[in-house]
């Protein structure tokens, strides 16, 4: 099975994780809709997002899984999707 990841540049040195999916034909306009919006939260406040906005204190990193941790949130749906191709991946190597 293959993945896409949906991401955008925020600055010269940084790239966001917006949102995950399995490799289809045609990106679904659902998955770009949702890309979209987490690109706008982002860019509103780059420092909060996701699950960072409930801690009093977040910090940096350049940890992809953790920033994608960050980024899909609670979407039931995308967490299976990055579960599923961890998984993969350790089997895999």
């Amino acid at each position: 099975m293959q993945y896409r990841i949906l991401f955008f540049y925020h600055g010269r040195n940084t790239v966001v994780l917006a949102h995950a999916l399995t490799k289809e034909a045609a990106i679904p306009a659902r998955d770009i809709e949702r890309a979209k919006e987490r690109k706008r939260r982002y860019e509103q406040e780059p420092s909060v997002t996701g699950r960072a906005k409930r801690s009093r204190k977040t910090h940096r990193t350049s940890d992809a899984v953790e920033i994608l941790d960050r980024m899909i949130e609670e979407d039931v749906q995308t967490r299976e999707l990055v579960e599923r191709a961890t998984v993969n991946a350790v089997v895999a190597s």
